[in-house]
């Protein structure tokens, strides 16, 4: 399985055009660019089995196998478990990196009575209406191995927190409950879910009203979710026996929330869209970027108080108390629909993402955890006097085919040096690697990685082509791309959201 390795070194091209018939092959050869091996795979699609050789999961050929619209991916310490959310099924998979790098199916749960291909858990609804897993948008594993939480808002605006209970050695889960922002989900319904303080009818207002996001402390005593419908983070409790959750306290520029403290004047949406929670390595500070707001925000972890708002960065003057940075045409106009939070190694630098096809490097003060611009890159061409660019995409065959090469960024990932950056992007159905300066945190566009044929340079488009590649991308393995997370000796899990599989990539 994988990607061939293609020859481009100088001293081969050289040969092919001493070579007869081979001078034309050789003007027109792909530069080398990035290149990516599949190592292993599990999948929910026949198609992606039969081309990849894939393992499958509970209910292959369904819609609503174990790996339906795979959105999110957890690993633990080990980077040996990994742990799989699908919309479709508002599931959870289990899997496990065994013997020979191979990926093993080992369980899974799912929230909606509907769904056939995993166990039902307690308090499942049909369409997951209220159930304690409902359409997820993320899941961590807690530092000691022995819980994993599950959040989840989007198909009914649900507003959950669900617990498993952990094995630390094997992996294996089991569910213990649900904490909710929806009074209709609380103890006397069937879900059974524990309530927040502010918790109210349908949720909004809760603080996790549409929870996109969840981080935990090192320590493993608090869990932070991102309440991406409340413009909100609420920070919970954790029992490091039990694992259990409790209300510790929460903030939001929503005016709505009853129980939260209040920033901003309570109009301007600054914390609108929050998601993607990233702690520093000093655990002093969370960071977290809000795509409705435009705005990355800070926020002191610890102390009397469990949330402190340390101030917010944007390139708009309407967002209150934000300080507005540099010129509304300079770097800071990049600063729009912010999304996709990650930090390098030595938290000296963030980097917000977009899927408007643009990343920015923000520089972090270590000390006082202030944020300040620093670059970015895009892919967009009203950004050439601002950001760094990624190489104009060329025009396929047909022409209907001149991509933006970030255009669909989803969380990016780096590399355990620091150096390399992974970028997930769906409307490549594949990957972009960026080249990152640990000095200046600045980016530079390196190559990328498709599963289109149209997209690739076997059809004159911009990227590397999977050994699997198919015409439009679908059972490539790679269709839809949403989410990376690290796996142990530098490979990468990939989960793609249209193939519903998850990947083991060697870069």
């Amino acid at each position: 399985m994988g990607v061939r390795r293609l020859l481009g070194t100088a001293a081969i091209l050289a040969l092919m055009m001493l070579l007869p018939g081979t001078a034309g092959a050789a003007r027109h050869a792909p530069p080398r660019g990035l290149q990516v091996e599949v190592v292993s795979c599990l999948t929910g699609s026949p198609g992606v089995a039969k081309r990849l050789g894939c393992g499958t999961v509970a209910g292959a050929g369904e819609r609503d196998s174990a790996l339906a619209n795979v959105t999110a991916l957890a690993v633990d310490s080990s980077r040996m478990s990994v742990y799989a959310t699908g919309k479709r099924n508002s599931s959870l998979a289990q899997l496990a990196l065994g013997p020979g790098r191979r990926l093993a199916f080992g369980a899974c749960f799912t929230g909606d009575l509907f769904g056939r291909s995993c166990p039902a858990l307690s308090g499942a609804s049909h369409n997951a209406v209220e159930a304690p897993i409902s359409w997820p948008n993320a899941a961590a594993v807690s530092p000691d191995g022995r819980s994993l939480y599950v959040v989840s808002g989007a198909g009914f605006h649900s507003s959950m927190v669900a617990r498993f209970a952990r094995d630390p050695a094997g992996g294996a889960l089991a569910y213990r409950g649900c904490l909710t922002g929806d009074l209709d989900a609380g103890p006397s319904s069937p879900a059974a879910c524990e309530t927040l303080p502010g918790a109210t009818s349908r949720g909004y207002g809760s603080g996790i009203y549409e929870a996109s996001g969840v981080a935990i402390a090192a320590d493993g005593r608090r869990v932070y979710v991102t309440g991406s419908g409340d413009a909100s983070l609420t920070a919970l409790d954790r029992d490091p026996a039990s694992g259990a959750l409790s209300f510790a306290g929460c903030l939001s520029s929503n005016r709505t929330t009853r129980a939260c403290a209040h920033i901003g004047d309570g109009h301007a949406p600054v914390l609108g869209g929050l998601g993607s929670p990233w702690i520093s390595p000093d655990g002093r500070y969370l960071y977290a970027a809000a795509s409705g707001g435009d705005t990355v925000s800070a926020f002191a972890l610890g102390g009397a108080s469990p949330l402190r708002f340390a101030g917010c960065i944007s390139s708009r003057d309407d967002r209150r108390p934000c300080r507005q940075v540099g010129r509304p045409e300079g770097v800071a106009a990049a600063l729009v629909r912010s999304s996709g939070l990650a930090g390098s190694p030595d938290g000296r630098f963030l980097y917000a993402g977009s899927r408007l096809g643009r990343i920015v490097a923000l520089r972090r003060n270590r000390a006082t955890g202030r944020l300040s611009l620093a670059s970015c890159l895009s892919s967009r061409r009203e950004d050439r006097h601002r950001c760094a660019r990624t190489p104009a995409s060329p025009q396929t065959n047909n022409g209907s085919h001149n991509v933006s090469l970030l255009a669909g960024a989803r969380t990016p990932l780096l590399g355990a040096g620091g150096r390399t950056m992974l970028v997930p992007v769906g409307s490549l159905d594949g990957l972009a690697e960026l080249r990152r300066d640990p000095r200046s945190g600045a980016l530079r566009y390196r190559g990328c990685v498709t599963g289109d044929r149209r997209l690739s340079t076997a059809g004159d488009g911009p990227c590397q082509p999977l050994r699997t590649r198919t015409g439009n991308g679908v059972d490539s393995g790679l269709s839809h791309l949403t989410a990376l997370a690290p796996a142990p000796g530098g490979l990468v899990y990939a989960a793609a959201w249209g193939d519903a599989t998850v990947s083991l990539l060697r870069p």
